[in-house]
Parts: structure tokens; C-alpha cells; sequence
């Protein structure tokens, strides 16, 4: 299957903004069942530099310098992605959910391959005990971490009920798992709390996921990963068999939301921060939007 992918962002400004420096992952990632055909940016204003570099995790990363004075900001990023691979058959067997557990307990390494980065609490995916007492009925003792992990995945789907209005994307996960309503990204905190709370890596990955919903309904949702073997990929919301149509695109590793301003996270370490790497966006809320404020 061959996806013509268009993501087109923009921002408008109550005065003029003299200068920006904008950091973007919008490039799909090769590999992994899916093929990068081409992919262009365009942006307005020209940008007076861009450069391109790869991120920990082999991310192609743009960094754009802006220097025209400006209220309004439009990137228009297009992508021509071959996507080929096999949806995962969830009765196969897998391994035991403790010995997943163990290995990343044991992991020393902090290569992008490690689950050292995912199976710790972070400020927006807390470790609840509530959260993991209810995540731990789809593990039972000596449990296929694959089993264990669409069990929980449909049960939040079956007794979480989708209510854009319900939260708002800084609503904490405790009030989330209280209210049983929700959108995408609640679903997936949940279910990645759950996970985190058993000792199972789990984490984002961003993306564009074509699901066959019913007629009328929206097609977009969000995902979660399970580092773990062969890195099992699992949807967290409104789910379907539809995980080997996703386009897969630059991993997150948390959102704060502090007043006004947002702050997007991508892994990094000590060492890769002292050479310049803060892996973060920044964006500032004006009214109902979002805005880049950039790094």
C-alpha cells in the first residue's frame, strides 16, 4: 500500500515575530515494514538556514532558522510512504510478561534499543497504583506479554468511553482513570501507565495510522509501544487489526504543560545534551492555539 501523506501546520501571531528557530520531525522513518518514497517541506517565510541531522534514535531532525519578520508560520511537509507488513497475530505465542519485565530491570545500556527509557514514570504518565492494579488482571502468572498487552488494549477500549470533552491535554492521569472518558491520548496514558506500573517498557510512537472505523467516524488514534523482542506495537484506543497500515514517524518521550507554555520531550541523555542536543519543542498557548515558540 502506497500513502500520499500531507501534514500541513500553521500559526498565526496577535503581533510580529521577528525570529524563530524551529526544530521538526516530520520525515517518516525507512524501515520497519514501511518504505520513505520522497518527502519535501516547504515552508513560509523562507527560512534563512536549514540543516539536517539525525537524533539518537536515528531520527532525521530539521533545524530551520527564521530571520523575516512574520505573524504567520505555515510548514507544508509531504511524504510518499510504501507501507508492507504483516499485522501481528495476537493468539501467537510470546514471551512470558516477567521475563520482559526482568530483561529491562536488568538492561545497563542506554543505546536507542534499551527499554531503560520507557519504563519509568514521567510527569504526564505517572505510576498509579490504581492504574496497575487494573492493568495487572490481563497478566496473569507466566502470561504471553503479546496476550497480556491486547487484553488490556481492549479492555480500555470496551470500558473507556471517547469524550473529546471530557479532558483537555493537560488533565491528569488520575482524573482520566477516574472519569473513564476521554480521547486518544488518555487511553494511551493509561494503558502505558498500566504497563510502567508492571515493569513492562512502554512508550510513544508518533505517526500517521490509517484504521477502518465505522462510516462517519474519524480515522486517526494514537499508539503505544512495548519495547520489548521484536518491539511488539500495540493501539491504545478505539483499536483495530489496522497496525501494519501505520506510517511511523519520530518517537516522544512526554508533554509538560506548565500555564501557558507546553513542552514536548524526544530521549536524550546527559552526554548528548552537553553536545548540543536539548531534545525538546517548545510551544506557547495564545487563546484556543498552540503556538511554536521554538528551542
Amino acid at each position: 500500500m502506497i500513502y500520499d501523506i500531507r501534514h500541513v501546520t500553521s500559526y498565526s501571531y496577535e503581533s510580529p515575530v521577528s525570529f524563530a528557530r524551529c526544530s521538526l520531525r516530520l520525515e517518516p522513518r525507512n524501515g520497519d515494514g514501511q518504505q520513505l518514497i520522497s518527502h519535501a517541506i516547504d515552508i513560509r517565510p523562507r527560512p534563512a538556514e536549514r540543516s539536517v541531522r539525525r537524533d539518537f534514535y536515528g531520527t532525521p531532525t530539521e533545524s530551520v532558522l527564521i530571520e523575516t519578520a512574520h505573524r504567520h508560520l505555515r510548514i507544508d511537509s509531504r511524504s510518499r510512504v510504501a507501507v508492507e507488513r504483516r499485522a501481528l497475530d495476537r493468539a501467537a505465542g510470546s514471551p512470558a510478561w516477567e521475563q520482559v519485565r526482568e530483561l529491562a530491570f536488568s538492561a545497563a545500556s542506554l543505546e536507542p534499543s534499551s527499554p531503560v527509557g520507557y519504563v519509568f514514570a514521567s510527569a504526564l504518565v505517572p505510576v498509579l497504583q490504581a492504574v496497575t492494579a487494573y492493568a495487572a488482571p490481563s497478566f496473569p502468572a507466566g502470561g504471553g506479554i503479546l496476550a497480556g498487552a491486547a487484553d488490556l488494549m481492549r479492555r480500555i477500549r470496551h470500558e473507556f468511553r471517547y469524550d473529546p470533552k471530557a479532558t483537555a491535554i493537560s488533565t491528569p492521569l488520575a482524573e482520566v482513570f477516574g472519569k473513564r472518558h476521554g480521547v486518544c491520548q488518555d487511553f494511551a496514558h493509561v494503558m502505558i501507565a498500566g504497563l510502567r506500573g508492571l515493569g513492562v517498557p512502554a512508550g510513544y510512537v508518533s505517526g500517521f495510522l490509517r484504521t477502518i472505523p465505522p462510516a462517519g467516524k474519524e480515522r486517526l488514534t494514537a499508539q503505544t509501544q512495548l519495547p520489548c523482542e521484536d518491539t511488539i506495537r500495540l493501539l491504545a484506543s478505539r483499536l483495530t487489526d489496522a497496525d501494519r497500515l501505520a506510517v511511523r514517524g519520530a518517537r516522544i518521550t512526554d508533554v509538560t504543560i506548565t500555564g501557558n507554555r507546553a513542552l514536548v520531550r524526544y530521549a536524550t541523555t546527559p552526554t548528548l545534551a552537553k553536545l548540543g542536543f536539548t531534545g525538546r519543542t517548545e510551544l506557547t498557548k495564545q487563546g484556543d492555539q498552540w503556538l511554536l515558540l521554538g528551542i
